[in-house]
Parts: structure tokens; C-alpha cells; sequence
């Protein structure tokens, strides 16, 4: 989970939802009691079963990963975008295949820096030579700062 400077804490769950999909939900403590709201509810097409950490910006976007899922059913990057009326998610990349060395099935959410930028693994992909069929898995930098709803 995930807390940001006004009490709400964020976390995903890799089912349920609209689309039974998973989501990515929030607690808010108001005059300390904890009430729970819905952040948002992937289809599958552009995430499916949100798993690890999510990482919140200086700017209060969200990020984090999905396994599998997305445009080729091998995992995407997401960021989430507060607006007046919830959240805008922008996928910012989606895995293409198994086998590759950017890698693929990103395993453990993601994590960010000062500079918001992100880092992330991934379960296959990488070293092609040293491990098995599809990889040994990579370690990732996303540059968070050619993000769509990153602020200026």
C-alpha cells in the first residue's frame, strides 16, 4: 500500500472490480475512521490483475504494473491521474513477448525516485544466453517524465 500526505492510502487487488479484473482501491481517514473508494477497474485490454506496490508521484499520480494483461497479454505500466471527477489511466508501455531482453511479466509493482522516475522487474526476459527459455527476468528505469499526466 501506498500513503500519501492526506491520510488515503492506495493498494491494488489482482481481481474484482467492474470487470473482475482487479482495481486499484483507496482508504481515506476522515476524523479517523477509514473509508474505503474505488479508484479504478481495469478491463484487461489495458491491464489485468494489478500486482505489487504502487508507487505515488510528487504530483499525486500513481503508478504501478499489471500481470498479465494489457495490449499483448504480457503486462503494462500504468499511471493513474487524479481529476475532478476520479482517475484517467494512461498505460505508459506494455510488454510485448516472452523471450525478450526489455523483458516481460513485470513481477513486483514499482518503485520511484526523487526524481519520479520509476523503477521495475520483470519475471522473464533478459540475459537470453545465461538462463533458461524465456530469461532470467530485468531490473527497469522508466523516465517518468515524458508521462501524460505528469505535471510541468
Amino acid at each position: 500500500m501506498t500513503l500519501n500526505g492526506t491520510d488515503t492510502l492506495y493498494g491494488a487487488t489482482t481481481s474484482g472490480g467492474t470487470n473482475n479484473a482487479g482495481t486499484v482501491f483507496s482508504f481515506t481517514n476522515e476524523s479517523g475512521v477509514w473509508k474505503p473508494g474505488n479508484v479504478y477497474s481495469f478491463n484487461g485490454t489495458n491491464g489485468l490483475g494489478p500486482f505489487g506496490n504502487l508507487a505515488l508521484d510528487t504530483a499525486g499520480n500513481l503508478y504501478g504494473t499489471t500481470y498479465p494483461g494489457g495490449a499483448n497479454d504480457w503486462g503494462a505500466i500504468f499511471q493513474l491521474t487524479p481529476s475532478g471527477k476520479g482517475w484517467t489511466e494512461h498505460v505508459l508501455y506494455n510488454f510485448v513477448v516472452s523471450g525478450k531482453r526489455f523483458g516481460a511479466s513485470p513481477s513486483d509493482g514499482v518503485f520511484i525516485d526523487a526524481a519520479d522516475d520509476l523503477y521495475l522487474t520483470t519475471y522473464q526476459g533478459g540475459n537470453l544466453n545465461d538462463c533458461s527459455n524465456p530469461g532470467c527476468g530485468t531490473v527497469l528505469k522508466v523516465s517518468a517524465a515524458a508521462s501524460p499526466g505528469k505535471n510541468p
